[in-house]
């Protein structure tokens, strides 16, 4: 039995030095691209109204091993955004109307809450489950339209963000300004797939860095061009960031992610609506529009 390496070395097995392994091995690692994914605990938790970044510059001192590098990628979960801008509702101020008191009943959710995530999505809600509702809203199709009561004191109601966008560029600007570096920063949340357990993360906003490629009129190992493909790659960051995150209570609110090849973009405000598919052609969603689908 041969063993080839390339097309420079034939050796039969058990005599291949070992020089020629380790230098075959090189060229292998070469090729391959790695990226590191750190999550970055605070020493505290952030409170209502609080300054995100002050909390993040205090856990980066705290952990003098990370070291902010250009073109690093900072994700900070939604969560904590929406904690500095006092985005929530008391739910005892709440006062829900007839259709979410239905709605509420149906679904097995207080009304106070069914209320504010109508409110959250303009009363886009298309449906729903024991415990949730599926809503459309400006970040897309959603469960609960972004709104939550964990990970914020009891008694409140959490709501997604205002303009994430911008509150992205301006944490990358503070971040150039202490450490002279230039990255991309996302603000993500967490996201549910249609028939599939589990949530994996989304990106709500962003600065520094193109959310999507555009795969189409590009060729697949088989020389077929791909006619659909856009590669999602705000999203598939926030996943890994919320790999490392998590979302009980590891106190985890940031992650850095270093290695990921990307091209540093100016801040466009328009750039995450970009993202945002025509209902006509979402795979989920324009059956609903349309009914039942064909048989």
């Amino acid at each position: 039995m041969e063993y080839r390496i390339n097309s420079s070395y034939e050796f039969t097995l058990g005599e291949i030095p070992f020089e020629i392994i380790y230098q075959q091995l090189n060229l292998v690692v070469m090729d391959m691209v790695e990226i590191c994914v750190r999550g970055l605990k605070t020493k505290n938790i952030i409170n209502w109204g609080e300054n995100v970044f002050d909390h993040f510059y205090e856990a980066i001192l705290e952990n003098q091993e990370i070291k902010i590098k250009d073109k690093d990628i900072i994700i900070i979960t939604s969560k904590i955004v929406s904690m500095e801008q006092n985005a929530y509702k008391i739910i005892n101020n709440v006062v829900p109307s007839k259709i979410a008191i239905n709605l509420g009943e149906k679904y097995n959710m207080d009304p106070k809450v069914v209320e504010v995530i109508s409110e959250s999505c303009n009363g886009q809600i298309l449906g729903g489950v024991e415990h949730a509702l599926l809503t459309k809203s400006k970040f897309g199709l959603s469960a609960n339209a972004g709104v939550d009561l964990s990970n914020c004191p009891k008694g409140y109601i959490l709501l997604l963000p205002n303009n994430p966008n911008k509150f992205a560029d301006s944490f990358r600007k503070q971040i150039n300004k202490k450490f002279n570096v230039d990255v991309a920063v996302l603000i993500i949340d967490s996201r549910t797939l249609p028939l599939k357990r589990g949530t994996s993360g989304v990106c709500l906003g962003l600065s520094g860095i193109s959310p999507i490629v555009d795969e189409r009129g590009n060729q697949d190992l088989y020389g077929k061009e791909l006619i659909i493909t856009t590669k999602a790659v705000a999203d598939n960051l926030a996943t890994m960031g919320n790999l490392v995150m998590g979302e009980a209570d590891e106190q985890m609110p940031f992650a850095i992610i270093s290695g990921f090849n990307y091209e540093i973009t100016r801040y466009n405000k328009e750039t995450m609506e970009e993202t945002m598919m025509p209902e006509n052609e979402c795979l989920y969603f324009a059956p609903l529009m349309g009914g039942k689908l064909h048989e």
